[in-house]
């Protein structure tokens, strides 16, 4: 399994659309992963070790 797919896996897990650094480091992915993902486009930083993927609905309140 190669890391896209184990980071999609991560994410089909997450209810929300949401991934930790945690969460992809105890996968053994290294961070740099997430970064690959939001500079193309999948995914956006939304804080601190906090990512979420583009097509997650965001609720405003």
């Amino acid at each position: 399994m190669n890391a896209k797919e184990k980071n999609e896996e991560l994410l089909e897990a997450s209810e929300d659309g949401t991934i930790t650094t945690a969460q992809v480091t105890d996968a053994g992915l290294h961070r740099s992963v997430l970064q690959e993902f939001v500079k193309s486009g999948d995914m956006y930083r939304f804080g601190s070790g906090l990512y979420v993927r583009s097509s997650a609905w965001e609720d405003d309140f």
